[in-house]
């Protein structure tokens, strides 16, 4: 942290003196001293020499500049600002050669002073900070073992430490005229001026033999770094480290690599595989080599243990054990063995138990020894070069750490905390680090190792689980060697960690990867071989053999038993892909073929393969491979192709044309993917073609209804939902002209809508519908004229004015107008019915106000509710609501719903009709509590000639079409009707109509056919 920014302010005026004291306040970690005249500022200033220095020119006494001539030579350079009422310029040229930072004017802007105040303190702070970093530098450098010097651009020396000078075996003077690089030059380094001066800034770094002035050789690692101060200037540093050592290892090292390359050419890691019930072990070639054994030499445990270095065979011996009671998963130790010629060879041992007996006592265990002897001799010299080998291990992420076995004190490198997720300056000791981020059970474990090592071989090397601060999990691997004192008792233990967290996630990786195989393999019911191709042996799995009806020992276990059972037509080819695999002419290989069964029949299989192990000369020693049964495949695909004929057959024979229509949402086109063949009957355009080109149909609809056909397409797929089409379609074959009808459902899948349906001719459906609509409103209109003649005169006798009839006559006529009227409802109920069906019902909207009209419909049903005993009741609104409407139709809607209402309402009871006006829509009800709808029929209600009971129907009248007429009505007004019902308690028909506003506007429609026309 850097000390507050001493600020004095010299001011005779108290007024000055607190405005200063007030803006000054606002700066933090600053300390202000006041004074009234440069008298008493001159010894103060002395003492306390501020770095900021406020002045007021004019003062009693001595002004301002006097005082700053006072000053000068005494050691006090503070940075000073000036404030005057005077803008003399000769003033401010004098004041500014004194030293005075700036200037300031009377009176005082106090944002402006402030603003000028930051910047001073700015550079102020800024100043104490390089002064503390060169200072910090400067310590360091003097205490490193690391060379440093600090140059000028020009080259010239500016400063460096003892260790640069005991390193370049010379002290070099720090004249004017001494140049580093040209003295660099001479002892080896090439071209050492211009690469310390090279322009440019960054880091840079050689490595150089150089020729010290007493005859030796020393490699050196320089680097070079150039920074720009603020001024711009460019200073270059220079530092230079001892890496004699650590190119001596370099070198052992690179000899090592190569001489492990070598054998790793030749040859793989020593493989031994111990039976523990004989103690036999099996031990590869690469094993013997390793020990410099032959053949001789005894395959037993009991031959390996006197191999094993006396300090080395109890801790061997010892986690083997472990590993065998299941205390540890595996075992893993470093140790030494003894050469034939009679050295001894670090080897690293890694085993498991692969096979357990019926008890769960390990029967078979296979392991791996590596030679590791360079890396332990490397290891082991590296532990001893200290903070000679810090920079090296830095980069290589190696931590070294030393234990003080007696006083149980540890230090460790910088490297070390970072593999701790820490930094050398946490203030918690190593122990606390130790105890806080290891879990207890690797804490024992690593306290046991020491222990053992202490009383043994004097070795630890093991794992552990690290939790960094942040929580993420780390995994260190320890290598560590007990430091013997001269009288034999341990000292100390000093060690290395490296992270080995990635290489344990592989490790996972691979063994989840192997795992999985193992698991698809076993589970998939594949056979599994395995072939010695030079020797022939070949192993096949209880699967292989099952899947051809053979149990395990009716086969012998060789590559000859497959080659017997392969089918004659099949080998040639078979055996040119294995043989291309072989030799490496293609990685691995797959066909299908057919295999002769225990039967005597042949089936087809799936055989897959690959060279897994090759010698050192390329050729192929081991292969694996699979066998798939392919019966049932072969089998599914039959039955497929059977259906698939079978559904062509339907298809074919199917009275209308079955398609898929594929559209891709991404590029907005579709496709015919698949079109029956009965297309070219329906429509005269052969399938194949449209499927090319779905054009030839498209162009072919009438024009008066391709564009309706277009838009239908397009609402389909922008909603995913389903398409109904029906229109006229012109054959180009013949020119006739039909009429079809389209229908299909979608399926999404992956940016795909894949509709499948079917199209029909529905030509002869279309005639018989307006032969049905003809026939209708002939019959309607010939029978309405003579029917409302009838009713007139029979109206006329029942009225009297033809004189009295007898009271028997009467009643024929009342019985004949009842009659008649519901013939002639009925007759006009058909005639709408045609109408709303062939589109031919013109409406005449207009926007109107809907209490008036409802009125007149309470007054129209008044007499007929009487006749049935029902009281109607109107609920409507004190203000005028409208909508846009057919006046007589819309009559016509709420005539019928009251008749409804009135008819099977109980005598005495009230039929409710109501308007209201609600969120933008008018809703027009009509309730009564009558019997009510039974749930069975409501989804017949709006069906034609649907009724609940029909001999209900009967004695309350109806021609069942009135519901029906209705919601058609209600919706060509842009509306839509609801029933609510309740049986025995309450039913309600709400008619929904969008709200207008109250003004008369006329709006004609007939759907597309002049109001004349009807």
């Amino acid at each position: 942290m850097l000390r507050p920014v001493q600020i004095a302010v010299v001011e005779d005026s108290e007024t000055f003196r607190r405005l200063y004291q007030s803006l000054l306040g606002g700066f933090e970690h600053c300390s202000v001293s006041m004074y009234a005249t440069a008298e008493q500022a001159l010894p103060g200033l002395q003492q306390n020499p501020p770095d900021l220095l406020i002045l007021d020119y004019v003062l009693p006494g001595m002004n301002g500049l006097e005082l700053l001539q006072a000053l000068d030579g005494t050691g006090v350079q503070p940075q000073v600002l000036l404030v005057t009422a005077q803008s003399d310029r000769t003033l401010q040229m004098q004041a500014l050669r004194m030293g005075v930072t700036d200037i300031i004017s009377k009176p005082l802007d106090d944002v402006l002073f402030q603003l000028r105040v930051r910047m001073l303190l700015q550079g102020i702070q800024e100043r104490q900070a390089r002064l503390r970093q060169e200072h910090a530098m400067a310590t360091l450098s003097a205490a490193a073992p690391i060379g440093m010097a600090l140059l000028a651009a020009d080259g010239r020396c500016i400063s460096l430490n003892p260790a640069l000078s005991r390193l370049l075996g010379c002290y070099p003077p720090l004249s004017p005229d001494y140049r580093l690089g040209l003295q660099l030059e001479q002892m080896g380094l090439q071209a050492g001026s211009h690469w310390l001066l090279e322009e440019g800034v960054g880091l840079d770094a050689r490595e150089a033999l150089l020729m010290l002035p007493d005859g030796r050789e020393q490699w050196l690692r320089l680097h070079r770094a150039c920074t720009l101060s603020p001024e711009g200037e460019r200073t270059i540093w220079l530092h230079v480290e001892d890496i004699q050592v650590t190119r001596q290892l370099l070198r052992q090292l690179q000899e090592s690599q190569l001489r492990l390359q070598f054998a790793l050419e030749l040859t793989e890691d020593g493989m031994w595989e111990w039976d523990i019930p004989s103690g036999n072990l099996l031990l590869n070639q690469r094993w013997l080599d390793m020990l410099g054994l032959d053949a001789s030499f005894p395959h037993h445990v009991s031959a390996w243990e006197p191999l094993v270095h006396p300090d080395d065979v109890g801790p061997a011996i010892q986690r083997l054990q472990a590993m065998l009671d299941g205390v540890a998963p595996a075992y893993e130790f470093e140790h030494r063995l003894r050469h034939r010629d009679g050295h001894w060879v670090w080897v690293l041992g890694r085993a498991k138990v692969v096979v357990y007996g019926p008890e769960g006592k390990p029967v078979r265990v296979v392991g791996t020894n590596v030679d590791v002897s360079a890396r332990r001799n490397a290891l082991e010299a590296s532990m001893e070069m200290g903070e000679k080998l810090q920079m090296a291990t830095a980069t290589a992420g190696i931590g070294i750490w030393e234990l003080d076995l007696e006083s149980n004190q540890s230090r460790w490198d910088a490297q070390t905390y970072r593999l701790f997720g820490t930094q050398a300056d946490d203030p918690r000791s190593t122990q606390t680090i130790w105890n806080e981020q290891l879990s207890e059970a690797d804490r024992q474990r690593m306290a046991d190792n020491i222990t053992i090592a202490r009383m043994g071989d004097g070795m630890v090397v093991d794992e552990f689980a690290v939790v960094w601060p942040d929580g993420s999990p780390h995994v260190l691997r320890v290598h560590a060697r007990v430091g013997r004192k001269s009288e034999g008792g341990a000292g100390r233990l000093i060690g290395v960690n490296i992270d080995v967290t990635e290489d344990r996630k592989r490790e996972q990786a691979l063994a989840e990867a192997e795992a999985r195989w193992r698991f698809a393999l076993e589970g998939s019911g594949d056979g599994v071989w395995d072939w010695q191709v030079q020797r022939g042996d070949a192993y096949l799995s209880p699967r292989w053999l099952q899947m051809l009806g053979y149990e395990a020992d009716e086969l012998p276990m060789h590559v000859g038993t497959w080659l017997n059972l392969l089918h004659p037509e099949d080998k040639p080819r078979v055996l040119d892909a294995v043989n291309a695999c072989i030799g490496g002419v293609i990685p691995h290989f797959q066909f299908e073929c057919r295999m002769r069964n225990k039967q005597g029949g042949y089936q087809w299989v799936l055989d897959r393969g690959t060279v897994i192990e090759r010698d050192a000369a390329g050729r192929a020693v081991r292969m694996i491979g699979t066998h798939s049964d392919l019966t049932r495949l072969y089998d599914a695909e039959s039955a497929l192709r059977r259906s698939e004929a079978r559904l062509l057959d339907i298809t074919d024979h199917f009275p209308g044309v079955i398609y898929q229509w594929v559209y891709n949402t991404r590029l907005r086109e579709g496709t015919f993917t698949y079109v029956s063949s009965r297309h070219q009957d329906l429509f005269g355009i052969a399938a194949e073609a449209i499927m090319v080109n779905d054009d030839l149909f498209t162009n072919c609809i009438h024009p008066d209804d391709r564009q309706a056909y277009l838009d239908s397409v397009d609402a389909a797929v922008a909603e995913a939902g389903e398409w109904r089409y029906e229109g006229r379609f012109r054959r180009p074959d013949t020119g006739q002209e039909i009429w079809w009808q389209g229908a299909s459902s979608p399926q999404q899948e992956e940016g795909l809508l894949i509709y499948n349906g079917v199209l029909l001719d529905i030509t002869e459906r279309k005639r018989m519908e307006r032969m049905r609509d003809e026939f209708v409103a002939t019959v309607s209109h010939e029978l309405r004229t003579p029917l409302t003649s009838i009713l007139g005169s029979l109206k006329l006798a029942d009225s009297g004015q033809l004189g009295d009839v007898p009271a028997m006559v009467a009643e024929l006529h009342r019985i004949s107008i009842r009659n008649a009227d519901r013939l002639l409802l009925l007759i006009n109920d058909l005639l709408d019915m045609s109408k709303i069906e062939s589109g031919m019902l013109s409406l005449q909207l207009e926007t109107l106000p809907l209490l008036p009209i409802v009125q007149d419909v309470m007054a129209m049903n008044q007499a007929y509710a009487q006749s049935f005993g029902v009281t109607l009741l109107l609920e409507a609104p004190a203000g005028d609501v409208a909508a846009t409407v057919d006046r007589n139709r819309l009559q016509q809607i709420l005539t019928n719903l009251l008749s409804n209402a009135c008819k099977f309402s109980p005598a005495g009871e009230q039929v409710v009709l109501s308007l209201k006006a609600q969120g933008g829509q008018v809703c027009l009800s009509v309730t009564d509590h009558g019997p009510g709808i039974p749930d069975s029929f409501r989804h017949r209600l709006f069906s034609k000639f649907a009724q609940a009971d029909s001999s209900d129907t009967r004695q309350k009248g109806g021609t069942g079409l009135g519901l029906v007429i209705t919601k058609a009505l209600v919706e060509r007004m842009a509306g839509q009707i609801q029933v609510e019902s309740v049986p025995d308690v309450e039913t309600r028909f709400s008619v929904i109509l969008p709200e207008a506003a109250a003004t008369r506007t006329a709006v004609a429609t007939a759907d597309g056919i002049p109001a004349s026309a009807t």
